[in-house]
């Protein structure tokens, strides 16, 4: 064999030897930043074999639970029949999501979000299970005592996510409505169609300002009653706002005004009605307050007196009474007398 083939075979293998170095080079590079990137990661991360024994958990997941040991239905659930239906679901490659409650490190029983799955090759054949641990037990008991604050008071509570519309209530908003459990949908566009149909425009605008505005909810509107009736609720809300300042959530409160509105509208039936009533009396008609301000008067005492409506109504009653008059009712007036008639022509 001539040298130069030799030496093209010595250049060919050093190639080769740099090449397979190069990979093995590369493989644990990308295994480092994977590894970094786990054990950096804010969520408690743990890996199971396909068969289910644990063999790895990250930072977060040492600090949340501690050591689990290998088989973590038996040791880190709660329930464990829970805890066995999760593995079997991604043992058979499927995923699973939802709330589960389990162990801390220091034995305290804590409310997780998990989202669990099977990862595969190419051919779907498992090579391992993930299971991705969020704490949440705080939030859990922040909204458990929204619940009970909503329970003791008569104002109802929701929350309004504004990328995905969906509105959580934490009152029974259908029973107040006279509608069953699931009549009223859990969406701002399904709570939009139970407004007043006069209402309606002012809160779809209202829902398109508020995905980027910051400044509080507050509106009156009527709202249907499964009888058919119309409620009238008053909406204040406030925004919770992310690192951007944009509003990524509401939260706000509604108060039953519906009472207080029929009080009012008695109450201008019942004005309307006084107001025709005095109009209609013969001669000149005032009424009084203890302290002389004229609350009431018909028309003839305007004509009598001499004085607008308004100036009237800037004037205190003996200013409409000659000087021996005054003194005459001076004292009268101070014991509270709320009723006075001015005969015409006085």
């Amino acid at each position: 064999m001539s040298k130069t083939r030799i030496g093209d075979e010595q250049a060919i293998h050093a190639r080769t030897s740099e090449q397979a170095d190069s990979g093995r080079n590369r493989t644990e590079d990308h295994l480092n930043l994977f590894k970094q990137a786990m054990e950096s990661a804010t969520d408690a991360i743990g890996i199971s074999t396909p068969e289910g024994r644990h063999w790895y958990q990250n930072a977060a997941f040492n600090a949340l639970f501690g050591d689990i040991g290998g088989d973590p239905p038996a040791t880190l659930y709660c329930d464990e029949t829970a805890g066995r239906e999760v593995f079997e679901t991604i043992k058979a490659g499927g995923e699973w999501s939802g709330e589960v409650q389990m162990y801390a490190a220091d034995g305290r029983v804590l409310d997780i979000l998990l989202r669990a799955y099977a990862f595969t090759d190419a051919s779907g054949r498992v090579l391992g299970l993930v299971g991705v641990h969020t704490e949440i037990t705080a939030a859990k008991r922040s909204q458990e005592l929204f619940k009970l604050v909503a329970q003791a008071t008569n104002d109802m509570f929701y929350e309004w996510d504004v990328q995905t519309d969906s509105l959580q209530w934490f009152s029974d908003v259908a029973a107040a409505l006279g509608y069953a459990s699931g009549e009223v949908p859990p969406t701002i566009d399904g709570w939009i169609e139970l407004i007043h149909p006069e209402d309606r425009p002012q809160l779809a605008d209202a829902v398109e300002k508020h995905r980027t505005v910051t400044q509080d909810i507050y509106y009156l509107y009527r709202v249907k009653h499964k009888n058919g009736s119309w409620r009238y609720w008053r909406d204040h809300a406030v925004p919770v706002l992310d690192r951007r300042k944009q509003p990524v959530r509401w939260v706000g409160g509604i108060s039953d005004m519906t009472e207080q509105k029929q009080a009012e509208s008695h109450l201008l039936h019942e004005k309307n009605f006084s107001e025709v009533l005095i109009s209609q009396l013969p001669g000149s008609f005032c009424m009084i307050a203890e302290d002389g301000r004229i609350l009431r008067w018909n028309n003839n005492l305007e004509k009598v007196a001499g004085y607008s409506g308004e100036e009237i109504r800037q004037m205190n009653a003996l200013d409409l009474l000659d000087e021996d008059e005054k003194e005459k009712d001076a004292g009268h007036n101070q014991k509270g007398v709320c009723r006075w008639g001015i005969a015409d022509g006085s």
